[in-house]
């Protein structure tokens, strides 16, 4: 077997990082011309200054903020229940003979986006057990990490009885306390972070 001179290998890795070389200026261009062409929607902002406010901030500072409590959908068309969470009312207290699952996660549990509550994840998935006693309860929260879905379930989930708890993961949750949490001025305790 005919070994490859040095000269014809330097040629392999010339043409091989010229090709990366291409497809990096390829992929630069294209986010330029997206990001010009205002064709990423922009980043929705989360408010929980004034009495219109769809978040709190909350007591919690490994949280930084929840869903307000009670939102009728007067001023958009998200609508909580008295448990603060994009569901319709929920006992406190787990019904007889009914499976509890609490749902975990973001602003995809949460129906950021979805018009009717009823068609975000939680609702659909109960949908899917009409004659098995399954509650699915909505415990998504925009922009909310991993850290912050497990300390919301262990500080408001737990005590509601859940026979299940289903975190739904998303790449971006290893990106715990955006900046924008920490433009609501919000700060986690060190042993958080």
């Amino acid at each position: 077997m005919a070994r490859d001179s040095p000269r014809r290998l330097r040629g392999r890795f010339a043409g091989s990082g010229l090709v990366l070389l291409a497809l990096a200026a390829s992929l630069a261009g294209a986010e330029v011309v997206v990001r010009a062409a205002g064709l990423v929607p922009p980043a929705k902002r989360l408010s929980v200054d004034g009495r219109d406010a769809s978040y709190v901030r909350s007591s919690n500072p490994a949280l930084a903020y929840e869903l307000r409590p009670n939102l009728t959908g007067e001023h958009g068309t998200l609508v909580t229940n008295s448990l603060g969470c994009r569901d319709v009312e929920r006992s406190r207290t787990k019904p007889p003979g009914v499976r509890r699952v609490l749902l975990l996660g973001d602003s995809v549990v949460e129906g950021d986006g979805i018009p009717d509550r009823d068609d975000t994840i939680s609702r659909q998935w109960e949908r899917r057990f009409p004659d098995d006693g399954v509650e699915v309860l909505n415990f998504g929260v925009s922009g909310f990490c991993t850290r912050s879905a497990v300390e919301f379930l262990s500080v408001r989930g737990v005590d509601l009885n859940p026979d299940d708890a289903v975190l739904l993961f998303v790449e971006n949750d290893f990106h715990c306390f955006s900046r924008r949490d920490l433009e609501l001025g919000a700060h986690r305790p060190e042993l958080v972070n």
